[in-house]
C-alpha cells in the first residue's frame, strides 16, 4: 500500500528535479529534507516534508466516541527552498533570479496532472506564502521559501 503523503511529496520533488528555470538553466542540485547546502552546490532547491494536520470527514463527525482512524481530510505543509550563490554585498540580480525560479516552479506544479490526481477532487494545492532573506534583519544570502498547503483525503484502508 503506497502512502499518499509520500506520493505527493515525491511528485513535488520530481517537479523540482525536472524543472527548467530559464531556457538553459536548471538547478545544479535538488535535495529532499537536507539541511545546509554549501555555496558550491548552488543554485539548488530543497524540499522539506513539513507538518501535517487532519480533520475528520463529514461521515465521521458527530458520531460521538467513534474510534479508529477513518477517512480524513489531511493538510500537509511542505516547504520548498530556492538557494542561489551568495553575491553579497551587491546581490546583483538575486531577486530577479529567485522570482524566476518561483514562477517556473509554480507553473510546473499547476500543470502537473499526476499531482492533481494524487490530491484528488476533494483536495487542494495552495501557495500560502513566500519569504526571502532579501530584507532587513536577514542574511541576504539569496534564499527564497515557498510555503504550501496541500489537502487530500487520507484513508488508511485505501491508500
Amino acid at each position: 500500500m503506497a502512502d499518499k503523503r509520500e506520493q505527493i511529496l515525491s511528485q513535488l520533488f520530481a517537479t523540482i528535479v525536472g524543472l527548467t528555470v530559464t531556457d538553459s538553466a536548471r538547478f545544479k542540485n535538488a535535495y529532499r529534507n537536507r539541511g545546509l547546502v554549501d555555496q558550491d552546490e548552488r543554485p539548488a532547491s530543497v524540499l522539506l516534508d513539513g507538518a501535517e494536520t487532519s480533520r475528520l470527514t463529514g461521515s465521521r463527525q458527530g458520531r460521538g466516541g467513534a474510534s479508529g482512524i477513518g477517512p480524513q481530510l489531511v493538510t500537509m505543509r511542505p516547504e520548498v527552498y530556492f538557494l542561489v550563490k551568495d553575491r553579497r554585498p551587491l546581490n546583483e540580480e538575486i531577486g530577479t533570479e529567485l522570482n524566476t525560479m518561483r514562477l517556473a516552479y509554480l507553473a510546473a506544479v499547476e500543470m502537473d496532472a499526476a499531482l492533481r490526481t494524487l490530491v484528488g477532487p476533494n483536495g487542494a494545492i495552495e501557495l500560502t506564502g513566500t519569504d526571502v532573506d532579501m530584507k532587513g534583519g536577514s542574511s541576504g544570502e539569496g534564499q527564497m521559501r515557498l510555503d504550501f498547503s496541500i489537502t487530500y483525503v487520507f484513508d488508511p484502508t485505501r491508500q
